[in-house]
C-alpha cells in the first residue's frame, strides 16, 4: 500500500538522521560528564575511545529497534481499552460505545515525539543506555533508578535539548503527515497490508 510505504520511508530518513542527531548530543553530555569527573587526562582519552564503541553500539540498538515497521505503524505505547463484554445494559452498552469511539477518534497518533509513551523516543535512548556499564566501571554515581537515559541521564529529556537544530523536528512532521494520510486510509495502528 503506498500510503504504507509512504510512513516508512519517512520513518527510514528519520532513522538515518536520528542516528547523527542523537550519537552528537550523547556525546556531548559523555565528554561533559568525564569533563567534570576527576580523572586523569590519559584514563579520560581512553574511556573517550572505549565510549565511541559504546556509543556505535548504542546507534546500532537504535537502528534495529527502528527498523521495525510495527514501530512506525503504531509509535505509541499506551492504547485505550476496548469497553468490557457483557456489563451493563444495551442502552448502558450503546451510550459507552459511542463515548469511546469519540474519544478513539480525538486520540493522537504520534504527538510530541519526545513523549514518553512515544516508541520511538524510547528507541532514541537506546544510545545513551549503551555508555551505562562503562560509566558504572568508572565508579560514578548513578540515579537511584534507570530512566529512558539509562542510569546515567544522558539521553536528553526534550526534543529541543536533543537536536537545538530543529533537524530531528522537520524530520518527525514529515513523518506525522505521513502517518495521518496512512491512518485516514486504515485507522490507526492498522497494518495497510
Amino acid at each position: 500500500m503506498a500510503a504504507r510505504d509512504e510512513v516508512l520511508a519517512a520513518a527510514a530518513r528519520f532513522t538515518e538522521l536520528a542516528a547523527e542527531v542523537v550519537a552528537e548530543a550523547v556525546r556531548g553530555r559523555f565528554h561533559a560528564l568525564l569533563a567534570g569527573a576527576a580523572v586523569p587526562e590519559p584514563t579520560r582519552r581512553a574511556l573517550r575511545a572505549a565510549g565511541e564503541g559504546a556509543l556505535s553500539r548504542g546507534v546500532a540498538a537504535m537502528r534495529e529497534r527502528l527498523a521495525d515497521p510495527d514501530v512506525w505503524l503504531s509509535p505509541m505505547t499506551l492504547r485505550e481499552a476496548p469497553p468490557a463484554e457483557g456489563v451493563g445494559s444495551d442502552l448502558g452498552r450503546s451510550w459507552l460505545a459511542r463515548v469511546l469511539a469519540r474519544r478513539r477518534r480525538a486520540l493522537p497518533g504520534p504527538g510530541r515525539l519526545d513523549d514518553p509513551a512515544n516508541r520511538i523516543w524510547i528507541a532514541l535512548s537506546l544510545v545513551a543506555r549503551a555508555l551505562d556499564p562503562l560509566l558504572g566501571e568508572l565508579g560514578l554515581e548513578a540515579a537511584p533508578a534507570p530512566g529512558l537515559g539509562g542510569r546515567y541521564r544522558l539521553h536528553p529529556t526534550t526534543l529541543r535539548q536533543l537536536d537545538p537544530r530543529g533537524r530531528l523536528a522537520r524530520a518527525w512532521r514529515e513523518y506525522r503527515a505521513a502517518y495521518a494520510r496512512f491512518v485516514d486510509l486504515v485507522g490507526e495502528g492498522g497494518s495497510g497490508g
